[in-house]
């Protein structure tokens, strides 16, 4: 039994909870970030004498580079890891709202909304995975929820709180605050975070099967058999998967060449449905 198949079977921990609870706070604050500019725009607009359509694009901005940073940077933590490129989105989350609050003309605060955008697509993309991976079977659904449900929650407290902070410290004040808390989030983050499992059991490196023993250790597994699984078969995860798919493979042709089952590309079905397996193909998968 590998660790994914243990924590699936065993209670939650409390570092497990731990970590479910840093991925919600980070949801929350995205949430904070993302609408921070709705909860000052009416400010914003008067000293920075913007029309209304100006801040329409302003307020949109964030919003482009979520859907930037989920594109670009989902791709990226399959490759590098989800640790580091939460880390670095966290930090962009953290620089962009600092920046904003300097920010004198219309163009400044776009760009920086943009770079805050970009950070809270590349958190949502890898956090949702590690909330999952580190969830037992029982729990799972309800730790997704709970994280999902952190950036309405985000949202709500940040309007009220955008209140007060505008009263004792303008509109520049909101935006300072949510690096703050961005940058101390991003602290606990580097002592707590831990690498995606199944990324660390793709990729099976010798020093990858040390930190999969380290973190079967703090979730209170039997590291012998842990261990045993890792040198009986390294490459296991990585054998079993097929290549990440991409943006393009979308609109290739149904009938271009894919993978059957084994992993072999192919141009044809590898099985088809008899008498005795009814249903469509059994193997045959499309590209993506």
């Amino acid at each position: 039994m590998d660790l994914r198949a243990r924590i699936d079977a065993a209670p939650m921990t409390s570092y497990q909870w731990l970590i479910v609870g840093l991925c919600v706070v980070l949801n929350i604050l995205d949430g904070f970030d993302v609408m921070a500019l709705a909860f000052t725009a009416a400010a914003v607009g008067e000293e920075l004498q913007l029309s209304g359509s100006v801040l329409g694009l302003l307020l949109s901005a964030a919003l482009v580079g979520m859907a930037v940073g989920a594109l670009v940077l989902g791709p990226v933590a399959d490759k590098v890891g989800r640790r580091p490129t939460v880390l670095v989105s966290v930090a962009l989350a953290a620089i962009g709202p600092a920046l904003v609050a300097v920010s004198g003309s219309a163009l400044e605060v776009g760009i920086w909304r943009f770079v805050t955008g970009l950070g809270v697509g590349g958190v949502l993309v890898c956090t949702t995975v590690i909330v999952s991976e580190y969830s037992s079977a029982r729990w799972r659904g309800l730790a997704v929820s709970i994280y999902a449900a952190g950036f309405g929650v985000g949202a709500t407290l940040g309007g009220l709180a955008a209140v007060s902070l505008q009263e004792g410290f303008g509109w520049r004040g909101v935006f300072v605050a949510g690096a703050l808390l961005s940058a101390i989030v991003l602290v606990a983050l580097i002592a707590v975070l831990p690498e995606s499992i199944d990324f660390l059991r793709v990729r099976a490196r010798q020093k990858d099967r040390a930190r999969i023993s380290q973190l079967a250790r703090r979730m209170g597994h039997d590291l012998d058999a842990v261990d045993a699984e890792l040198a009986r078969n390294p490459h296991a995860a990585r054998d079993g998967m097929e290549a990440a798919g991409r943006i393009g493979d979308l609109f290739r042709a149904p009938g271009g060449a894919g993978r059957c089952c084994s992993g072999r590309p192919s141009s044809a079905p590898c099985s088809a449905s008899t008498s005795r397996t009814p249903g469509p193909p059994l193997c045959w998968r499309p590209p993506g």
